[in-house]
């Protein structure tokens, strides 16, 4: 289950100053959730051979990794690509959609001038929120567990509720829609079928609301459930 839920997320950007721990975390969740796992540092390429520079096409792209790894090219499913220091190579990031598309490998993407980089280029907040989650809950040692039910609708994180001897629902929410759900409702109904003690909704607005079981909450404060 935590598998799925790291797919889900990490075919995404990562976007921080240097030394803030990114790479280690990086490094850290792809290593225990793949078989496979590929780290190319760019920076180091444009150091040395520059390989990388000359690559124009998701093929070119593909050669390139398979002359690091070419046992990737037997296990598709279960290998994890990491590009670290992607800004060095602009030019890489108008392949991102194509091979984000693309089924045959997972790819995360680092860098510590990203945001400089990606400046006219649209990233969904909603991914980067539930990144930032992801690694947030993480670190603080909760196993995560992803929700999806064709009758009830889908709730982005399941944490356990020691204190309730129970289960916590975790809805992450960004923007405008940050009440925009109708899963995590069900899960704390207490007429319902699952009938959970409490969920949390955090987004990006800075505030606290009560609604029954349901605790809306900043982002930031995720760190403290």
């Amino acid at each position: 289950m935590f598998k799925r839920k790291i797919e889900r997320v990490i075919n995404q950007y990562f976007d921080g100053a240097r030394q803030s721990g990114k790479t280690y975390i990086i490094r850290k969740l792809s290593k225990a959730n793949f078989e496979n796992y590929i780290e190319i540092n760019l920076k180091d390429d444009f150091d040395n051979d520059r390989v990388f520079e000359k690559v124009k096409s998701v093929k070119d792209f593909y050669l390139q990794v398979s002359l690091i790894d070419s046992a990737i090219l037997n296990n598709k499913d279960d290998t994890i690509i990491f590009l670290d220091e992607i800004q060095v190579y602009p030019h890489l990031l108008t392949l991102l959609k194509p091979l984000n598309q693309d089924a045959k490998y997972t790819y995360i993407v680092s860098g510590s001038l990203l945001g400089i980089t990606l400046k006219h280029t649209f990233i969904p907040m909603g991914s980067i929120y539930e990144t930032a989650a992801t690694m947030e809950l993480t670190a603080y040692g909760h196993e995560l567990y992803y929700f999806d039910s064709k009758k009830v609708g889908e709730v982005d994180f399941l944490i356990n509720d020691y204190a309730n001897v129970s289960i916590l629902p975790i809805e992450i929410k960004s923007g405008n829609d940050q009440y925009d759900y109708r899963a995590i409702p069900k899960l704390v109904d207490k007429n319902g079928n699952y009938k959970l003690k409490k969920g949390y909704i955090f987004g990006n607005k800075n505030i606290v609301e009560y609604n029954n079981d349901l605790i809306t909450l900043p982002i930031y404060l995720i760190m403290f459930v």
